[in-house]
Formats: structure tokens, sequence, C-alpha cells
């Protein structure tokens, strides 16, 4: 009868391991985030955390950038990012951040396909949007709450100006802290 329970518990760790190995996560891809516009810094905002949201807005990946401690120096826009986000429909939201305090958000649709290259994802951070808040599947565009566009809809950076390259990659804090 030994032998019975040792095969079972082996079969238990075997099953076990083929559920860890499974629940690696599904395959990801890279999103290019290119944020630009005619906020102030530091004066509208002082930071800007970007999240990647799956189709039902369960949170994939984020990151933090602060504007303002970056050495001697503060950023400006335009700057981008890169995140992995999962293969499928997933949301991009960009939250200025004004001392901690979300100021302004932005939203985009973005389809993510096993192509192998990063995805572009153009988020224009308008000082028009300023404390507006829009519902959930809406984001401010011109001061006016809208469908939130897909990523292959023209999107345009007023002031900022949205240049290929602008702004370099920057580094993020990518974790849960705000």
């Amino acid at each position: 009868m030994w032998y019975r329970s040792a095969g079972m518990e082996l079969r238990q760790i075997m099953m076990a391991t083929a559920v860890m190995l499974v629940g690696c996560g599904p395959p990801s891809d890279v999103v290019v985030v290119e944020l630009c516009g005619d906020v102030r810094i530091p004066g509208d905002i002082d930071a800007v955390r970007v999240s990647i949201l799956s189709a039902d807005r369960t949170q994939y990946r984020a990151g933090t950038l602060d504007l303002l401690n970056c050495g001697s120096t503060q950023r400006e826009l335009p700057q981008n990012t890169e995140l992995e986000a999962p293969e499928g429909d997933v949301w991009v939201v960009a939250q200025g951040l004004q001392e901690g305090l979300e100021v302004l958000r932005f939203e985009r649709r973005l389809r993510i396909e096993d192509s192998g290259r990063a995805q572009d994802a153009v988020i224009a951070m308008t000082r028009s949007c300023m404390r507006v808040t829009c519902a959930l599947g809406l984001t401010c565009i011109n001061g006016m709450c809208e469908q939130a566009p897909w990523a292959d809809d023209e999107v345009s950076c007023s002031g900022g100006g949205a240049s290929e390259g602008a702004g370099g990659g920057m580094a993020m804090c990518t974790g849960d802290e705000p």
C-alpha cells in the first residue's frame, strides 16, 4: 500500500510543477509610449505614471517617471518609455501627477499582436484637460471627454510636438508604487 501513496504523491508534485510552469504568464511584447503635450513642468505636473492594463482593466505593468529629480535638470516633454504588454487588446494609461495626486489622465487602446516588434502609443498630455475627469472608457481630448482612441488613430500633440525619437528612452521606476 505504501507504493500507492508514493505514486499519488509523485503525481501531485508533477501536477503542481505543470501548473507553475503554465502560470508563468502570457507572452509579452513591448509598447513604446510617447508622452508629449503642452503641460508645464513643474507648474502643471511633476511626475507621470504610465500603466498597461489588460482588456478587463487589470494592471499588467506600471512605472512612474519623476520629472523633477533627474540630477540637476528637470525633464521636459516629449519623452518615450517602454513597458511590456500581453498580447491582445490593452489600455495604455498616462496619469499626470502633481505632488503625488492625479491632475491629468489620458487613455489609449492598443492591440498587441505577436509581431516581435515594438508597438507605439502616442499620448498628448494637454493643459486643456487639467482636472477633467472622464468616465470609464473615455479620455480627455481638447478639454472634452471622448471615447478612448485606438493607437492607430491619429493623435497630435499641441505645443509639445510629437517628433520621432524626441527625448530618447526614459528610465522609469517600475512596480506598484505611485
